[in-house]
């Protein structure tokens, strides 16, 4: 069905996802697009918990989210009030 047969108005924000699995050979990992669109489902999913993970799991994602946001550490450019 389209979006105007689902009774989705114009002035609609739609969200699209895609049902992603760890195993998944649909992905391809040459096309930056679908990656980025995979990874920040990923990340919201964790964040807001529709993806539970465990302590470790948690700690783990956040340690790669500052490499991903911060890049490798820097003694002169990372000081601990970075993440404030």
């Amino acid at each position: 069905k389209t979006l105007r047969q689902q009774d989705i108005h114009e002035q609609s924000t739609v969200i699209l996802r895609r049902k992603y699995f760890c195993s998944d050979t649909n992905i391809d990992q040459r096309d930056p697009v679908q990656l980025n669109l995979l990874y920040v489902q990923c990340r919201n999913g964790i964040i807001d918990g529709t993806h539970p993970v465990t302590y470790d799991e948690a700690i783990q994602f956040a340690g790669l989210q500052c490499q991903i946001q911060f890049g490798d550490y820097q003694e002169s450019k990372h000081k601990p009030s970075i993440l404030e």
